[in-house]
This record gives C-alpha cells, structure tokens and sequence, in this order.
C-alpha cells in the first residue's frame, strides 16, 4: 500500500526537480486568500559542483496550502540514499513530514512585510516504496548504477516549529527563519537572505541562507543527509505565473537541491509590481548534448531596456566508456557546470512591437569540469579541473506578446544563440576552446 501511495503522488507532477531547503514557499507582501503548491524533486537537476549527483535527498513530493492568510498544511514524502563504498554498508530510509500550524502575527504594510506562523508536525521514517522507483528509473540506461537497498531503521519524531519572514519590498530584500525541535531532541534550523524582485507574474529571488542541523536519533541514512546539508547556501529562484523552479547547494559540501512545480492562487490579487525595471528568464537547451543553459536577466537602466545584465548557469554531462577495460559496466561520467555573469545589448528596445530582436553578449565567470566513476556505487573522482573562463556570443529571438492578460511590456519567445567560449590553464576534460549552439524559451516582463 505504501509503494502503491508514493508511486501515484510521484505521478501526478509534470516536472521531477529536487528537494528544497525551504519549507513552504510563501508570498509575505501579497494578501492572497488561499495559496496551494506541488512540487517534485530530483537531486540530478540541481547545481552538480560535487563529485555524486544521485545520492543523499534524491528524490520526492511536496504538497500544501495556506488558506485565509492563516492556516498552513504542508505534506513531504521524499527519498534519502547513504552511499557508500560497498553495498553492505550503504542505507537508504524514505521520510514523510506533515505539519500543521497557523499565523500568529501579521503585519502587511507597504514598506514593510512581517508574519510568524506556529505548529506541530510529524516524521515517519521507514519504507514507503522508493527503491522500486529509484531501481525502475535507473533501469532506464543499461547497465543501471546500483542504488542502495537495505532500508535503515524506522522511527517516528514529533516536533514544533517556528517559521517567520520579513520582506522589504523597496529594497528587494526577503528574511526568513524556520525552525523544528522535536520530542527526540532533534532539531533543525533555516535562517536566510535574499534578494525578491517581484512582477505580477514573473518573480526572481536570489538566496544566501545557513543551515544547522542536529538529527541523531533517525538513523545512518538520514543522519548523514542533514549533516551534508548543514552550513552555508546559495539557491536561485524563478517564478512564472504557476511555475516554480528553485536550485541551490550547500557552499562546504556541495551537496545540491532543487525542485520544480505548480503554485495555484489567484494571480491578480498580487500587490504592485516591486521594481521599475524589466526582468527576462531564459531556459535553454544546447544543440547535440545532454545539457541546459538557464539565464537570469535584469534591466536597470530606467531610459532603455536594450542593456540587460545577466547570471549564466551551463551544465552538460555524457557518459564514456573506460578506455582501459572498454567495458560497458565500467563506465565514467564527464560533466561540466559553467558559471558566469556578463552583459547583453539588443539591437532593438524589448518594449518595441516587433517580433524579432537580436542581441550580442559577452561574460566572464569559472568552468568546474569532473570526470568521475559511474558504474560503482560511490562516485569517486578521477580528475577535476577548475577553469576562469570569458564568452561571448549573438542570438535572434522570436517574441510573442501577452495576449491572455493583455499586460503591456510583457512576452515570451523563442531564441536561438551562439556561443564560443575559452578557459584559461592547464588540462580539460571537454574541448578548449569550445563553439556551442543553443536555442531555448524566454520569459520577460516589465
């Protein structure tokens, strides 16, 4: 019965992103009556710095609501693998957390925005069927990477928590604190900044938080993930109308989480937009390589939209044979992230009415290239290589305006670029320089 509740909920999402740290994702400026979210998780899709990209908070579901601005209920089942060298000492737990609470405090003015929320909840760990899921997913590429399969011991926790923002909508910035003690004495505690900028249907919000930790009576396997995610993280943020996408790691361990899924409120009871300026998200797919390419864009300058500043995430991977042995049960992985910020000039302002825009660019940031085991049952690295790297590149871009809400300033597109980039130093695991093709959606408003 408990296989057969997890594989239906882990159905029901379009999207399989990962787990996030962030325990229910609110609107603190926004008097909306009811909010209800969903969202699936999948660690391979987060920001892959580390050496394992399947391990640890692999996989799960995330469920919930706030309704009459007060009462909050928030469901998760989700996956922990412990790998480790051998498949004897490797443990995998599956945990699910419900909790309960409501708002205490409320204040909502326009420069300011405070509420703190209270309640209890649970967490059941045992086997609620994910080592079938996980086996029939990886079943997918022959020969499959194993995944542990001896389940840790079970536990129940009851716990209290405490979850609080602040939003300074003048000033973009978002605080937020939660935390959880439970009747075992284990305990959890969030406490981050960000930087919100907010439009009625497109938002980004970029994040510095901290983690703390103390989880000693659940068990190997989820002892060791939240030890892995205590300590300092950087998250990244995107919101389009229902859709949400959230990626981040843990800055000592590298440890990644992200998740992707449906936000459902009524959209126009959102307050006034926060910034004057335009804001673009772009999500991009490199032409020949298992990859994407996501942007974050900004236009500050109050007179022209044609200059845009702009964060740039690459991450691509392949798997090769061992050169050595040949053999296809012994298989590497390269992969590669590349980071960077940079500047983009259209030729045409992004308010025009024309369909077609086209925009060179240039940017400067690092490349952390690995090529680790894949086959085994813990990933170790053979090589990696850490680059500086600069970029630059044009594109064309089809634009379609928002003809459902008829909201000026705002459209979504289609868009094709090229890119040629060259790392600085000593030995590569992909080709330097490198020519890349992409084409990709974009999402942009004012």
């Amino acid at each position: 019965m408990k296989r057969f509740l997890l594989i239906m909920l882990l159905c029901l999402p379009s999207t399989s992103w990962a787990a996030n740290f962030i325990e229910t994702p609110l609107e603190p400026n926004a008097d909306i009556p009811w909010l209800g979210w969903l969202y699936s998780s999948n660690d391979g899709f987060g920001y892959n710095y580390g050496t394992d990209e399947d391990t640890l908070r692999t996989f799960g579901l995330h469920l919930g609501g706030v309704f009459l601005n007060r009462w909050l209920i928030a469901l998760s089942l989700e996956s922990f693998t412990d790998r480790q060298q051998t498949k004897e000492l490797a443990k995998r737990i599956d945990q699910f957390k419900g909790l309960l609470g409501f708002q205490v405090w409320r204040l909502n003015k326009p420069d300011i925005s405070v509420s703190l929320r209270t309640g209890l909840g649970t967490l059941f760990y045992g086997d609620w069927g994910s080592l079938g899921i996980q086996e029939g997913a990886h079943g997918q590429d022959p020969p499959p990477r194993p995944v542990p399969t001896a389940y840790d011991k079970d536990s129940f926790h009851a716990f209290g928590f405490l979850y609080g923002e602040l939003y300074l909508p003048k000033h973009y910035v978002n605080v937020h604190l939660y935390a959880h003690l439970t009747h075992t004495l284990d305990a959890n505690v969030d406490i981050s900044l960000a930087y919100w900028v907010q439009k009625q249907m497109t938002q980004y919000k970029f994040t510095l938080g901290y983690k703390w930790n103390h989880v000693t009576h659940a068990g190997q396997a989820a002892q060791t993930v939240y030890t892995q995610e205590t300590g300092l993280y950087l998250a990244t943020k995107v919101m389009i109308g229902p859709f949400v996408f959230e990626r981040g790691f843990n800055v000592q361990t590298l440890t990644q989480f992200s998740y992707a899924g449906l936000r459902f409120h009524n959209y126009k009871s959102h307050t006034n937009p926060t910034t004057h300026y335009r804001i673009s998200y772009s999500l991009g797919f490199p032409i020949g390589h298992n990859s994407w390419i996501e942007y974050f864009r900004l236009h500050p300058f109050r007179g022209t939209s044609r200059v845009s500043f702009f964060l740039r995430t690459y991450h691509t991977e392949n798997r090769i044979a061992n050169q050595i042995t040949n053999q296809l049960d012994d298989r590497k992985m390269r992969r590669i992230q590349v980071t960077s910020i940079g500047s983009e000039l259209h030729f045409l302002e992004p308010d025009s009415p024309t369909f077609f825009n086209a925009f060179v660019f240039a940017g400067a940031g690092f490349s952390r290239e690995m090529l680790t085991t894949h086959n085994q049952f813990e990933a170790q690295f053979f090589n990696l290589y850490t680059h500086p790297i600069v970029h630059v590149g044009m594109g064309v871009r089809i634009k379609c305006p928002d003809f459902i809400f008829k909201k000026k300033g705002r459209y979504i597109g289609v868009e094709m670029r090229v890119n040629y980039r060259y790392a600085f130093g000593d030995g590569f695991n992909y080709n330097n320089p490198n020519l890349l093709f992409s084409w990709g959606m974009i999402f942009s408003e004012r």
